[in-house]
């Protein structure tokens, strides 16, 4: 919980907390292939008032992901498809940018 608050906002905590919560309940763990491709930041104008922010959009290839039972360290068949990834970043009062929001939907990126 403590390595998670350094990486993600309170409002995102609890998205990401059930994330991981549902990997566990499965025995899952997501080992390699993690790629992710076209990312493109966009920081937007000191005169938006939003300089705190950033949004950082990118295709999140799974094609080469591996996920294994985390008892047996069986490597479990997938086929998974692609997600187009849009997640908003806040810098927080300490100077640390953290996820503030993750949103995805499948795609053929």
């Amino acid at each position: 919980m403590t390595e998670l608050t350094m990486l993600v906002t309170d409002e995102e905590l609890p998205e990401t907390l059930g994330q991981v919560q549902r990997l566990r309940g499965a025995n899952e763990v997501l080992t390699e292939g993690f790629r992710f491709r076209d990312v493109v930041v966009t920081i937007p104008h000191p005169d938006s008032g939003a300089v705190d922010s950033a949004l950082v959009a990118y295709c999140f290839d799974r094609s080469g992901l591996q996920v294994q039972d985390s008892e047996s360290g069986e490597v479990i068949p997938r086929s998974l498809s692609n997600m187009e990834e849009q997640a908003t970043l806040e810098r927080g009062s300490d100077g640390r940018w953290r996820i503030a929001s993750i949103r995805n939907r499948e795609s053929s990126c």
